[in-house]
């Protein structure tokens, strides 16, 4: 998808809703119900990451559960941006933060049953005096608090149900395997040989 979600007749697909951010697709399908897919802007997420292992959460206000979501930096890949830019542009909006160093970990479909939207994960580097400067935006996309928190403490707050936003965790889930020791990495792939 190239995010624009403006009205699109190259397709079969009947556009049966649509607003700047989101379009609703029904495909006719024969002998069966349609099924409706949903188009959204391919977005990025992104973790923050010092030195010690540090990163930033950012309380957002989401208005479908009717309450706040802890949640990593993210945000959508605006029109003819590269996901790389969208990432740095995030994190600046959100944060305050200009990142030098960014690397891709992941790309992966949240919810490839309803949407053909693509997230893609970063990993910010970032020096502690650069973390330890991060501030919260005042009235930018329902944000009401940042907090800087060790990585380990990101996990226990999913472990305890705190962080519920499936984006965040699965993030987390490719930073944990983005820093498993290589040797892990090499143990597994010669068990599986031997099976």
């Amino acid at each position: 998808m190239d995010n624009d979600l403006s009205a699109d007749d190259s397709t079969p697909d009947a556009t049966v809703f649509h607003t700047p951010w989101l379009r609703v697709r029904e495909r006719k399908r024969t002998g069966s119900l349609p099924y409706y897919i949903l188009d959204r802007a391919n977005s990025v997420t992104i973790i923050p990451l010092s030195e010690s292992k540090r990163t930033i959460l950012l309380k957002q206000e989401r208005l479908p559960i009717a309450a706040e979501s802890w949640e990593f930096p993210m945000g959508q890949i605006e029109i003819n941006e590269i996901p790389l830019n969208a990432a740095k542009r995030e994190l600046s909006e959100e944060t305050g933060i200009v990142a030098e160093v960014l690397r891709r970990i992941a790309s992966y479909y949240p919810v490839p049953a309803l949407t053909p939207q693509l997230t893609t994960v970063f990993i910010a580097e970032i020096s502690e005096k650069d973390l330890d400067q991060a501030t919260c935006p005042q009235g930018e996309d329902d944000i009401k608090d940042l907090i800087i928190i060790p990585f380990s403490e990101v996990i226990a707050k999913i472990k305890d149900g705190n962080i519920q936003d499936a984006l965040t965790i699965i993030a987390a889930a490719y930073v944990v395997l983005d820093e498993m020791p290589r040797q892990l990495r090499i143990d597994d792939k010669s068990q599986r040989k031997g099976r």
